[in-house]
């Protein structure tokens, strides 16, 4: 705080009798010119008036006392204001900061543009001797093969400018950024270059959604050398899923829900009582051509998912489900949440196209007493989704209006015959039967009635709790039991055509027996790939099935086909989703605090 401070010095303060001796006494008279009251020491000895005086000193004091009071005032009102634009300051030095760093990164991919552009001449560097010499005997011509030349230039010129692309979005409203732009446009659109675009491979992966992209760092001379000197192998195998580990994201928050979207281009990751939502590459190939050496026979693309937005605030306790729409073009890309707040939120993404970056809770449902433990979106007519509860309630929730822009969400139906928590739910393949296992040791099958009202049709009372059920079809589900500790097999019930009941046919050996089991992590079938998945202890069980060619498709065989185990340290905090098509695992565990991916593929032999 400033120092008051008088205008006049003392030294220019002088008595009305102009006497040059110091001040001594003020006179306290209003009527009093401003020098009038000044008294010097000569000034008080010939003094005679009533008018009260008081000294010099005393007088200053109070004065200054006064002047402080006014300063600090004066800054109680002007400092929060100062404090803004001094944080202004701070931001504006961080995007600055920013700018400088985003910038080098665009001049290191340049620099390394040029070098990958550089490597091609390289592969000229070195010959066979023994080659060349059978050439020159022979008066062959040059073998300059201009065509394989220019494709991998076409590719360079592909990857690195989409990259260059992408981080200059950031500069648009700048000048140089339009001159940036119609620099790349150029490199880009070289008609020679243009032909030579290489086909997507016919490999099944996410070829069909995604353009050539390079990973956020760039590659070195000598990965592009593997990449363009690798012949890819395609052998008998085997069906697996396989981590990719550079798609690891990691998260120390907790995570009990994980969902995919309708494409695989989007996953939502339970982050405590947020929700991240990421955009993923997972990968994509390339086939130019088989017969060249030097040819670029596959390509793979990957990258790290990336952040698009952290929803947070909404829910106040942990996020417990999550579940995408995948089948109504109107609801694509939005989600619901079910949190331990006992509420449940539909989020919309801010367009509806296939990439959008922000979302909105768009309702927010409140009929539950209790923490949301499962949720399950009907997949036949997405205007209906069920939760179950800790409150011991099984609620159908509808919209009446889901295909209109004005939607409503109401709870048209409760059912509570639970007696404790309500761990897992699951419909058949009509969509016309539920199924329902919880902590009181019963699975409860309801089936939909003619007035559209779901009925309870069946309780089968089992020995142990249940933790994850899952139908398989119309006529069989799997039912995994779970007593303090995972026990070592999964059950499967039957229907029964003459009693018109389910009925516990067989159990199957999964790995996982006797180890810490946590709750969450739906089981899921996917019938294109005859695959359930199922999580069990600290394992991952996936369990494949065959089928007998009758009229209800029973189950002929199954066979346990791959066990991820996630360490015993992880205690069974194992969460996560399967993509609709099978083609993605993805899951986060206690242990490595990582979401990590894992891709089905045909495992070489």
């Amino acid at each position: 705080m400033l120092k008051v401070e008088t205008i006049e010095s003392q030294q220019n303060l002088v008595c009305k009798n102009k006497h040059n001796l110091p001040i001594s006494q003020i006179v306290w008279d209003v009527n009093l010119k401003l020098d009038e009251r000044l008294l010097c020491i000569q000034c008080v000895e010939d003094y005679e008036s009533e008018q009260r005086t008081m000294g010099f000193k005393k007088v200053l004091k109070m004065i200054e006392e006064k002047q402080q009071n006014k300063v600090q005032e004066y800054d109680n009102l002007l400092m929060p204001h100062i404090d803004s634009v001094l944080q202004l300051q701070g931001a504006i030095t961080d995007l600055k900061q920013g700018i400088i760093k985003q910038l080098d990164e665009v001049l290191k991919i340049s620099k390394e543009w040029i070098k990958n552009l550089e490597f091609t001449k390289q592969q000229l560097n070195k010959y066979s001797f023994f080659q060349e010499l059978d050439k020159l005997i022979k008066n062959e011509q040059n073998d300059f093969d201009e065509t394989k030349l220019k494709k991998e230039i076409y590719l360079i010129h592909n990857e690195l400018s989409s990259q260059i692309n992408e981080k200059l979005e950031c500069f648009n409203v700048f000048k140089e950024y339009n001159d940036c732009k119609e620099i790349l446009k150029k490199i880009i659109n070289v008609e020679e270059l243009q032909q030579y675009s290489p086909p997507l491979s016919p490999i099944k992966l996410l070829s069909e959604r995604l353009s050539m992209k390079l990973p956020q760092q760039s590659r070195s001379s000598n990965q592009l050398q593997s990449l363009l000197m690798n012949n890819s192998q395609i052998g008998n195998s085997s069906n697996t899923y396989e981590l990719l580990p550079q798609m690891s994201h990691k998260q120390t928050y907790f995570c009990r829900a994980i969902a995919i979207n309708h494409d695989n281009s989007i996953i939502i990751v339970a982050s405590n009582s947020n929700i991240k939502v990421m955009e993923i590459f997972i990968q994509e190939q390339q086939v130019i051509s088989s017969n060249t050496i030097n040819s670029i026979s596959e390509m793979e693309i990957k990258r790290t998912p990336k952040l698009l937005q952290l929803l947070q605030g909404d829910h106040t306790d942990f996020v417990n489900t999550l579940n995408f729409f995948k089948n109504t073009p109107s609801m694509l890309n939005s989600f619901i949440s079910g949190s331990k707040d006992s509420t449940i939120i539909i989020w919309s993404p801010n367009s509806l196209s296939s990439q959008p970056t922000f979302w909105s809770p768009l309702f927010k449902l409140n009929g539950h007493s209790n923490s949301i433990r499962c949720l399950i979106i009907h997949h036949l007519s997405e205007d209906l989704f069920i939760s179950g509860s800790d409150d011991q309630s099984i609620k159908f929730w509808s919209s009446a209006s889901f295909y209109q822009q004005k939607q409503k969400w109401i709870c048209q139906q409760t059912i509570k015959e639970h007696q404790d928590c309500i761990w897992a739910l699951s419909l058949n393949e009509d969509g016309n039967q539920l199924i329902s296992c919880g902590e009181d040791k019963f699975i409860i099958v309801m089936q939909l009635s003619n007035k559209q009202l779901w009925e309870i049709k069946q309780k089968i009372q089992v020995d142990v709790q249940g933790m994850r059920v899952c139908f398989i079809d119309n006529y069989q589900f799997a039912f995994q039991p779970c007593s303090g500790k995972a026990l070592p097999n999964l059950s499967i019930f039957t229907f029964n055509s003459q009693s018109g009941m389910f009925t516990k046919t067989q159990d199957i050996p999964v790995q996982g027996g006797e180890q810490p089991c946590v709750f969450y992590f739906p089981q899921k079938y996917i019938p294109s790939k005859q695959l359930l998945i199922s999580k069990n202890g600290c394992y991952v069980n996936l369990i494949r099935f065959s089928f007998s060619p009758s009229s209800f498709d029973f189950i002929q065989d199954c066979k346990l086909e791959q066990s991820i185990h996630f360490g015993i340290e992880s205690d069974g905090e194992i969460f996560g989703t399967i993509s609709e098509d099978g083609e993605f695992l993805i899951t986060w565990d206690s242990k490595s605090k990582d979401v990590q991916i894992r891709q089905y593929q045909e495992k070489k032999q």
